[in-house]
This record gives structure tokens, sequence and C-alpha cells, in this order.
């Protein structure tokens, strides 16, 4: 039956097979009913420099790989991505008039380890396309798992669209290459122009003209074929998820409308074959590569799980919610007149553990006593420093067994380039007490964790079922 609501789309396929192409048509058909997330999106990843796009990770004397820079265009994604959807998430609310119901444990596990964010803007799409590779699924996981988290996009309304062109495997793999360095030298013509007549060259999309080294094109083919189909040739093999669930109403609905952009640019698809495989390989031009996969609805939420139990505790902590956030930002703001660029007040560390701890074997009685419980707290002093913005923090519940291993605080903000463990130091030097004396909040306690399989950071406040079972 047809499920009203949002849709969650992934295109899936290597580099140079033509999703963000028609990412573009997309937006332009459907103007702000789409919303399109996209690693390649994020500024200053990509830049261009004397006429070439260069990636900023990979930008340095050596050409060696900087993880922290692309570690942070990925966290730019992630809040991205919880603004979105706390946005559809509000929009579906007014729509129903009525708060989403916990439909199951399994849900108010997802909803406790992902909390919803702040509001943004106002809500405008009800179509959210994540344009990269999702060749595997720890690419995208933790974006069906924080989907299904809203409580307002059914599973039945996530589909997978993956772009193959149906060749033998090196065929498509030569194919890919080919198409994406013709990508970049169209991008080069079209930047050369622009600098020529006078034109902001900052009005291009630099990921436009990005060349992927062809290895990696070809093991992008071998993840897509793997996950995606029966056999890694796949011409005349059917879709795993053909077999596993029938596409529902509200999916052929959206690929329907799709597919209506899609014969719009299939002629465009078809000449590129044509100048970029040559004679010699016949493609299927009347077989348009996108597809349709919707898996099954109890192999998402099974697949999700498996990617969901945490694996290595890192540290205990007091949590605090979205509107307690929000307080911690006012009363800095009343405290010191502004608040510092780097904000991060959303915990309380107390044991720090790093790698020594595995959660299946060694969570303690009282650590799933307390997980999730509200602890009383006091917030009585500020720290002085003019890099750092800190709360000096009381335990006020008595029987709570668990102390920080130096100052209790919370870190508001920090200058940038300032790492927030700066404040507790700050802190332990000079504390000035609060203006209006002191103020009383009630987080929850949890854990930081890194989940299983997919090797994300995650913050627990509830376990399905109690200790984990390995």
């Amino acid at each position: 039956a047809l499920r009203r609501g949002p849709c969650v789309i992934f295109l899936c396929g290597a580099p140079g097979c033509g999703k963000s192409y028609l990412t573009k048509k997309l937006r332009a058909k459907y103007g702000n009913q789409i919303t399109v997330i996209s690693n390649d999106l994020q500024d200053g990843l990509y830049f261009i420099r004397r006429g070439e796009v260069v990636f900023a990770p990979t930008d340095n004397p050596r050409g060696t790989f900087n993880g922290k820079l692309f570690g942070e265009a990925l966290a730019a994604v992630d809040r991205q991505v919880d603004e979105v959807l706390y946005n559809i998430t509000q929009k579906q609310n007014q729509i129903t008039n009525e708060q989403p119901q916990r439909t199951n444990k399994f849900s108010s596990w997802l909803s406790a380890l992902f909390p919803l964010p702040p509001a943004g803007p106002e809500p405008q799409h009800d179509i959210l396309v994540f344009d990269d590779t999702n060749t595997l699924w720890k690419d995208f996981v933790s974006k069906v798992r924080r989907a299904i988290a809203t409580k307002v996009i059914p599973v039945e309304n996530i589909a997978w669209f993956v772009f193959d062109q149906h060749l033998p495997q090196p065929e498509e793999t030569t194919f890919l290459i080919n198409r994406n360095k013709h990508r970049a030298a169209e991008f080069k013509k079209l930047l050369s122009q622009t600098e020529q007549e006078g034109g902001d060259v900052h009005t291009l999309c630099p990921s436009d003209g990005k060349v992927v080294p062809d290895d990696k094109i070809g093991t992008f083919v071998h993840r897509l074929r793997t996950l995606f189909f029966e056999t890694k040739q796949p011409s005349g093999t059917p879709l795993k998820g053909a077999k596993l669930d029938k596409p529902v109403a509200a999916a052929c609905s959206l690929k329907t409308r799709l597919m209506g952009v899609v014969n719009s640019v299939k002629k465009t698809v078809q000449n590129d074959f044509a100048e970029m495989t040559g004679a010699h390989m016949s493609p299927p031009v009347d077989n348009w590569p996108l597809q349709l996969v919707h898996w099954d609805t109890e192999y998402v939420l099974k697949t999700v799980q498996e990617h969901s139990v945490p694996e290595l505790v890192v540290w205990n902590g007091l949590f605090f919610d979205v509107g307690d956030q929000k307080k911690l930002l006012g009363l800095a703001r009343d405290e010191w007149g502004y608040v510092l660029e780097n904000k991060s007040c959303d915990h309380v560390t107390l044991q720090f553990f790093g790698g020594r701890r595995k959660s299946g074997y060694e969570i303690t009685d009282d650590e799933l006593h307390w997980l999730g419980r509200e602890v009383k707290i006091s917030i009585f002093a500020k720290s002085a420093s003019n890099s750092t913005q800190a709360f000096q923090v009381e335990l006020l519940d008595y029987d709570f067994p668990f102390k920080a291993d130096r100052v209790e605080h919370v870190t508001v903000a920090t200058a940038p380039h300032v790492p927030p463990k700066r404040a507790g130091d700050d802190l332990a030097q000079r504390s000035i007490p609060l203006k209006d004396g002191e103020h009383t909040f009630y987080p929850r306690f949890g854990l930081k964790a890194v989940l299983a399989k997919s090797k994300e950071s995650a913050t627990v406040l509830e376990l399905p079922g109690g200790r984990p079972d390995y």
C-alpha cells in the first residue's frame, strides 16, 4: 500500500555514472521539494586554484591524505543530515497534528542513539537525495538509521537507485574511466571559458571537475555489483532487492516521478556512450542504467541493528538534550556576552577509557542501572579563559556512583584551533562564580561508544535487551 510521507533516496554507483548530473536535473524539475546532500558538496573539500581542481585533504607537498580534514567534511555532512531530518520531522508533525509514537523498542533505541538536532529553517522538502557512491552498507547505514529514528519516514519509503550499464565488468570500468576523464575535460573547458569572459569561477561546482584514479573506479564497480546484484556480471541477472520484496507503491510512485527526468537526459547519456566506448562495445542504449532496489523491511532493520551494536566504550558521561543545549548557549551569552566559534555544549565527560574496554563484556552493572537516567546537577561557575568557555558542574544525586577523572564541567565553546579538552584545564586553574548564582539541569547518563561494523562514534543512552550478547 502507498505510504504517504517523505522519501529518502540513495543514488548508488561508481564515479562518472551520472549521479550528480541526475541530481541537477532533479533540482531543476522539483525545486525545493528535493534536498540533495553529498560529501563532494561540502565547503572547501574541493576548490579551484590556477585553473585546476584541488582535493583539500591531499593538498600538501607530499600529497598525503589528511584524515582529520576529511573527517571535518564528513562531520559537516552529519550536521546537515540531522538538520534536514529534523525539518522533515517538524513538517510531518504539523501535517498530522500529532507527535510520532514509538512503535517498537528498536525505534526507541534509535532515537536514543541519535537524538534530533535543534530546529533549523522552515522545512520545504519531502525528498532527501544522497548523492555519493553508496556501494557498501557502511556508506549509508547511519543515514538509514537516523531516517528511521525520526518515526515519520517509513522503511518502505527508503530506496536505492543503482546506476549500472550492465556491461561486462572490465568494459563497465573502462567506460566509467573514460567518462570520468571526459567530464573533467569538459569542466576544464567551462572553467577556462568562465575566466576568459570575466565570470566568477566560484559559481562553478569544483567537484564536477575531479578526476578519480582508475583503480578506485574499478573498486567501486566491484563493490556495487557485490552489494546489489546476484552476480558480479549483472547482464541478465536480477537485482538482489527484487527477490526480497516487491517495490511498494510509494517507491514506485517516486520512481515514476524520477523517470520523467531520467528520460529527458537519456539522449545525453546515449551520446556519451557513443563518444566514450567506441563502436566495438554496442552498449544497451535502450536501457537507462537507473534501477530501483527496495529491500525487505525486516532485512533493512536487521542490517541496521547489526551496525548499531556498541563495540567499544570510549567514555561515559552526562548528555544534554536539545532544549538544555539551547539553555546552556543562552546562559553563556548572558555570562560572557558572546559565544566562541566552536560550540560543543552537549555533554559532561566523566570517565575516559579510550580503547581499554569492550562493551560486550565490560559494561558494569552500575552503568546498566543508570543508562538513560536523568542525573541532577548544578552549574555554578565558569572558566576565566579567553579561548575556552566552560561551566563547572556539581553532581547533586549523591547515590550516583560515577565521578569525573578531573573537575566536572561542560565545555560550551572554544576558539578556533583550541581543543575542547583545554576547557577543563582552564577551569582547574581558575573559575569565576556565575552572575545569577547556580542553575539546575537534568542531563542523562550514557556512553560514548564505537559501533560494531560501521565503526562510527555514537551516544548510547539505551540498549535493547540489556547487555549486548556477542
